[in-house]
């Protein structure tokens, strides 16, 4: 299953001063070069590159600037605002409490999956310096002597995975009633619900259940039966956490329980967010 982001930059929009002084040199230069008082139809089309709301230049570098959702754990700058089991939008607004008690699910909160990319990335040490190594496909990871697996080396001593899969997940959130985040968010939907894109990191704990989830969804529930393709975007999801104890750590974990289908304008809408 290959699912990928259809966008990946954006420029940041010029200010009024900065495209009045653009304008100034761009009159400047004209003037140097000895034109005409009269601007010439190129002129006119050079300046059309600030349109009212439009973004020119060279942008296919620049990344995006997109919200992240988090999940509060019980350690992290995140517990000085938010109480450990909530989700987080942009590290600004809950958009989800936890429940009470921690260790039942929450009721959820209404989640669209736009798009989601699955990679593999060395698994280093918590606080080690170095960056990992990222690569798309279980054979790069074997090409580099890695494996995803478990095992026991020639002693019986436990080994862990060398390499873990991890997921980039586009959503697209929605603010439960009375929710702050109503007031933080940018989108309204064919629902009649506040929402906004963020993006979803999952590895390890997250990825075991909720990634699963949406690998699960894409190749059964939510597949093109003509071209055998995931068509995550369809499915209403709820974004459910709880806390349960992995090894020794209490850990927070998500969920992502499907509750049935969008319409089909509410599909519209999606694919509008991804051209």
């Amino acid at each position: 299953m290959k699912t990928t982001f259809s966008k990946d930059a954006i420029a940041e929009p010029a200010t009024a001063t900065d495209r009045k002084n653009a304008i100034d040199v761009a009159d400047i230069a004209e003037k140097d070069a000895n034109l005409p008082a009269e601007r010439s139809d190129t002129a006119v089309a050079k300046n059309a590159d600030f349109a009212l709301g439009g973004v020119s230049g060279d942008i296919g570098e620049v990344k995006l600037s997109i919200p992240r959702i988090q999940i509060v754990q019980g350690t992290g700058d995140l517990t000085n605002d938010f109480p450990a089991g909530g989700v987080v939008f942009d590290k600004e607004v809950m958009v989800a409490p936890p429940a009470s008690p921690v260790t039942e699910w929450t009721s959820g909160v209404p989640v669209t999956i736009l798009s989601a990319r699955l990679q593999f990335k060395e698994n280093l040490d918590f606080d080690s310096d170095e960056l990992p190594t990222i690569v798309d496909t279980v054979d790069e990871v074997i090409a580099q002597g890695g494996h995803l697996d478990g095992r026991k080396d020639s002693k019986g001593n436990y080994v862990a995975p060398s390499w873990i899969p991890f997921m980039t997940v586009l959503t697209l959130i929605e603010a439960e009633d009375g929710s702050p985040a109503g007031d933080l968010f940018s989108e309204m939907t064919p629902n009649d619900t506040k929402a906004d894109m963020a993006l979803w990191y999952l590895q390890k704990s997250a990825f075991s259940k909720a990634g699963k989830d949406i690998l699960t969804a894409g190749k059964y529930r939510l597949k093109n039966r003509e071209t055998g393709l995931p068509e995550l975007h369809k499915g209403k999801f709820l974004l459910q956490v709880r806390r349960e104890k992995l090894g020794s750590f209490n850990v927070f974990v998500p969920r992502l329980k499907q509750v049935g289908r969008h319409t089909d304008e509410f599909v519209q809408y999606a694919e509008s967010l991804i051209p």
